[in-house]
């Protein structure tokens, strides 16, 4: 009996152990415009697992990626090159993104915050 007690609890260990872990990803969907710093000027179209990214202004840079939320970072990949940037949801319509935009690495870091439109 005490055998069986025994392998009893091993297995329900061994279950509990193999249990899936919540990855934490998130999926977006939807116009996003961006509202700090630059109010309004970048706008973030999520469709599926693509972010189609439009720009105003006379720099505007449309831009397509395949993109991955998990764990706090999100990931961009456009072809053959990604990248990952730190990405947290503040409230159900809106998030910080880590700066999107090429910076000198010796700088600080900086960040966007974007809101949901439509």
């Amino acid at each position: 009996m005490k055998h069986l007690i025994t392998a009893g609890t091993l297995l329900l260990i061994v279950c509990l152990s193999c249990k899936k872990e919540h990855t934490g990803s998130t999926t977006l969907s939807g116009f996003y415009l961006e509202s700090l710093p630059n109010d309004k000027f970048t706008v973030f179209n999520f469709v599926g697992d693509t972010l189609f990214k439009t720009e105003n202004g006379v720099w505007a840079n449309p831009d397509t990626f395949r993109y991955v939320v998990s764990d706090g970072y999100i990931t961009l990949t456009k072809k053959n090159t990604s990248r990952k940037l730190e990405f947290s949801m503040t409230d159900t319509s809106s998030f910080k993104i880590e700066n999107i935009r090429v910076a000198i690495p010796e700088n600080p870091k900086t960040y966007m915050v974007f809101t949901r439109r439509w």
